[in-house]
């Protein structure tokens, strides 16, 4: 049976970190891919948010009753 290639997808986060660190440790480990993550603003969620309600009218009428 041949090898498998093992990939592993991690945040930048310190535990993930170490995770990953973990497992290359005691399995052979082809890849890992670290995504450097960052939060959205505010005004971007607000702005979604309002433009939900403005393309589905009846929850507009809904929130503002």
């Amino acid at each position: 049976m041949d090898d498998f290639n093992i990939v592993i997808l991690v945040s930048s986060d310190k535990s993930d970190l170490y995770f990953a660190n973990q497992l290359m440790q005691r399995f052979n480990i082809s890849t890992v891919v670290i995504e450097h993550q960052y939060e959205r603003s505010q005004s971007t969620s607000k702005i979604k948010k309002i433009s939900q309600l403005i393309l589905r009218p009846h929850k507009l009428i809904k929130r503002i009753i």
